[in-house]
C-alpha cells in the first residue's frame, strides 16, 4: 500500500513576458478555457503609437519603391536608386513584423485548456515579466504519483494491477501502473510510480490524497482467514474448527502464507468445506462443545 496523491498532467502558471499595467481580465476562477484564448491584457498604447509611426515610414518607402521601380523598367535611374529603395521597404516590413510579435506579447494567452484554477490580477494592477497572473489546470488528464520503497523494485512493474482508493470521496478505482521511475531517490531509497486516471473521473482533484494498492502477489485457489481468528500456542500457529461430528472444537495446524488488509493466507492445515469458528473462539479450548 503506498500512499499517493493526485497531480494534474498539465497544470500550468500563466506570466507576463512584458512589463506594464493591466487594462483587462477576461476570465475569472472556474472559468473553462481554451488553449490560445486571451485571458488578459496589458497596456500597449506606446507600442500601438510605434507601430503607428513605422507603418507611416513603411507607406512613404513603399510609395518611393514603386516610383524607382516604375523608372527601373523604364531602363531610367540607376540600379543602386532602385535597390536602397527596395531595402528600405524590406527592413521596415520586418521591423513591423518584430514590433507586431512585441504587441501581440501584451495579449496574455492561454497555453493549454483548462480550468482557471487562480487568477491573480486585476484591472489596474501592474505586472512584470515573470509575474504569475493565472493558474490553469486541466482536469481532463490526471494522474497519481506515489513514491515506492527500494525494495519492491522486483515487484512493481509497469503494467502491474493496483488499485487506487481515495478515503475522502470514499472511492475505489482500479487501474494499472503506467509509469516506473529510472532512478532510485539516494536521499530516502524510493522510486516514482505513477498511475493514470480515466479522463474527467469524477471527485478527483490534484493534490487529493489516496492509497494505491499494488497487488504484488496472487494465488489461485487460495484459501484465507481473517487475521484475528489466528492463535498461537507452544506447537505454532492454529485456527479452530469444528470436528467431524459438528459438535466439539477442533484445533487445525496451519501455514501462514501472505498477509493482505485484513485477512491472512493459509498456506497449509485447511481445505474447502472445512467450518472455521468465527464467533466465541477467544474462549474455546480444544475439544469443548459447541453449537452452530
Amino acid at each position: 500500500e503506498l500512499q499517493g496523491s493526485v497531480v494534474a498532467d498539465e497544470e500550468v502558471f500563466i506570466t507576463s513576458k512584458v512589463p506594464g499595467s493591466i487594462t483587462q481580465v477576461n476570465i475569472r476562477v472556474g472559468d473553462k478555457v481554451q488553449a490560445g484564448q486571451v485571458i488578459a491584457e496589458i497596456d500597449d498604447a506606446i507600442i500601438k503609437q510605434q507601430l503607428d509611426e513605422l507603418q507611416n515610414r513603411m507607406d512613404f518607402a513603399t510609395d518611393i519603391y514603386n516610383k524607382q521601380k516604375t523608372l527601373w523598367d523604364q531602363k531610367i535611374g540607376s540600379e543602386v536608386q532602385f535597390t536602397t529603395a527596395k531595402n528600405n521597404v524590406d527592413a521596415l516590413q520586418k521591423s513591423k513584423a518584430t514590433l507586431l510579435q512585441s504587441l501581440d506579447m501584451y495579449h496574455i494567452k492561454a497555453p493549454i485548456s483548462g480550468i482557471a484554477d487562480e487568477v491573480a490580477v486585476k484591472v489596474g494592477s501592474a505586472t512584470a515579466p515573470g509575474a504569475q497572473l493565472a493558474k490553469l489546470v486541466n482536469f481532463s488528464r490526471l494522474k497519481v504519483k506515489a513514491d515506492v520503497a527500494e525494495a519492491f523494485a522486483g515487484k512493481v512493474r509497469q503494467g502491474t494491477d493496483c488499485v487506487v482508493s481515495f478515503p475522502d470521496i470514499k472511492k475505489d478505482i482500479p487501474a494499472k501502473i503506467t509509469y516506473i521511475g529510472n532512478s532510485i531517490n539516494p536521499m530516502n531509497r524510493t522510486f516514482k510510480v505513477e498511475v493514470n486516471m480515466k479522463p474527467n473521473e469524477q471527485g478527483l482533484i490534484p493534490n487529493m490524497l489516496s492509497l494505491i494498492k499494488v497487488a504484488d502477489y496472487s494465488a489461485s485457489n487460495a484459501i484465507a482467514v481473517p487475521i484475528n481468528l489466528l492463535q498461537k500456542d507452544l506447537e505454532g500457529d492454529y485456527v479452530l474448527i469444528s470436528d467431524d461430528t459438528g459438535t466439539r472444537a477442533k484445533k487445525a495446524r496451519v501455514k501462514i502464507g501472505n498477509l493482505s488488509g485484513d485477512k491472512a493466507e493459509i498456506k497449509e492445515g485447511l481445505k474447502s468445506g472445512d467450518k472455521l469458528i468465527m464467533t466465541g473462539y477467544q474462549d474455546l479450548n480444544e475439544g469443548d462443545a459447541i453449537k452452530f
